[in-house]
């Protein structure tokens, strides 16, 4: 008796770029390194024209290589850009029911390890854009444009937290969380007539974060970021946020 257990069975371009991908680390390929040409890859991998051109192609959608035309051409290892792997983690929570206050229960427990994570890695240009992001959020808005904006900059103060910090795991999921904060959520009530309270909380924290990370004080950089994390999550519930679905958009 035979039993199907319905296991999806991988084509074979799949199967190859799988081996292609251990071949680059087994190899210590970098991005910038050119991969051998088509025909060699071939010979390597043992296929054919076609399932190799296949394959090729699965990797430059997934951002592994990139392929150039002409005489100098062919597929060359690149690094894999984060909106790619943002769009596709994106298309995951497409079906998923993920509001305001799940993202700020997640944001509330990792960006506090990311912030102390990032103090020793902070240089003094990126503590000079620290300080920036600051100044552009402390000069009141005049219109819904100029407050959008400085919503904005507020995640950007801490999109410079995982731009320094050594975790790409930690740094990938809290930029994932601000850019689905910065795109996709709204306040559907009382935003405008409390956004301005909102505004000047969020500045006191980033001012004294701020202060902790000049004076490389990873404990107190931790502390005041969960406190703020914890404000912004009470902000959440009392605007009543909501994220929009259109995860596939980000």
């Amino acid at each position: 008796m035979s039993v199907n257990f319905d296991v999806p069975r991988q084509k074979r371009s799949d199967l190859v770029a799988d081996e292609i991908k251990r071949w680059i680390v087994r190899e210590r390929k970098r991005p910038g390194d050119r991969l051998p040409n088509e025909r060699e890859l071939m010979a390597l991998f043992g296929v054919s024209k076609g399932t190799m051109r296949e394959c090729l192609k699965s990797l430059e959608i997934q951002g592994i290589i990139r392929i150039s035309t002409g005489p100098r051409g062919g597929p060359m290892i690149a690094e894999v850009p984060y909106q790619t792997s943002a769009e596709l983690l994106g298309n995951y929570f497409y079906f998923k029911h993920l509001d305001a206050a799940r993202l700020y229960q997640v944001r509330r427990l990792l960006e506090p390890e990311l912030a102390a994570s990032a103090v020793p890695h902070l240089d003094d240009a990126a503590l000079a854009k620290l300080a920036h992001s600051i100044e552009r959020c402390a000069v009141k808005p005049s219109t819904p444009e100029i407050q959008r904006e400085q919503r904005i900059e507020e995640l950007r103060f801490h999109d410079l937290f995982a731009e320094a910090s050594p975790n790409p795991l930690l740094a990938f999921n809290c930029k994932f969380i601000n850019d689905l904060l910065s795109r996709k959520v709204v306040f559907k009530s009382m935003y405008m007539k409390r956004q301005e309270d909102v505004r000047l909380q969020n500045l006191a924290f980033h001012r004294d974060i701020y202060e902790a990370t000049v004076a490389r004080d990873a404990e107190a950089v931790r502390r005041l970021m969960y406190e703020h994390m914890v404000e912004c999550e009470a902000h959440a519930a009392q605007l009543d946020a909501i994220v929009e679905t259109d995860f596939l958009k980000l």
